[in-house]
């Protein structure tokens, strides 16, 4: 798994509106409240600092296209699986090869359409080439099982929790790489 997540793939504090004005029309409302094109310039703003992250691995050829399939591929059905957790991804003529990332956002997390309506705290951004659909369901499902054993355990120290208790993104890694059988 080390071969795939680096580093330069981890955010432990991703805010993608970090230093970005509100529009006065946005201020104070809740998500809910957001029209829905104003609802989805959020979404967007969050999948392109989750493209920025994985650009570091070099994996990806061309970064403006590869969002453009995110978004495509996200507008079909939301990745946000609920429970705080969200694994956009996408198979694209743009990855080289697969790439891995995880952005921990601070509390209360992000609006990203969850099926649950709760905001996003732990996203998993993934993107393969077109061919390399094994490993990238693999790694897709290994994410999920990890998530779904927590919840029926009622884990509070599993897989979810020490995500968000890593101090280095190193940690983070470790945990991706003993959680994700791969």
């Amino acid at each position: 798994m080390n071969r795939y997540i680096k580093e330069a793939n981890v955010d432990l504090c991703f805010d993608p509106f970090a230093g970005m004005p509100i529009p006065e029309e946005e201020r104070g409302l809740e998500p809910w409240e957001l029209t829905p094109r104003q609802r989805q310039r959020r979404k967007d703003v969050v999948l392109e600092a989750l493209v920025k992250l994985l650009e570091p691995s070099g994996r990806i050829s061309n970064p403006r296209k590869c969002l453009i399939d995110l978004r495509n591929r996200e507008n079909k059905a939301t990745t946000a699986l609920g429970l705080g957790i969200a694994v956009p991804h996408v198979r694209t003529q743009q990855a080289k090869d697969f790439v891995l990332g995880v952005a921990i956002a601070p509390e209360p997390g992000l609006w990203f359409d969850a099926v649950d309506e709760e905001p996003v705290r732990i996203f998993f951004p993934m993107v393969a080439p077109s061919y390399n659909d094994k490993f990238y369901r693999k790694i897709e499902k290994g994410i999920a099982v990890a998530l779904l054993r927590e919840q029926e355990d009622f884990e509070e120290d599993g897989f979810k929790a020490r995500l968000l208790a890593a101090e280095t993104a190193g940690e983070v890694i470790r945990l991706v790489s003993e959680t994700v059988d791969t």
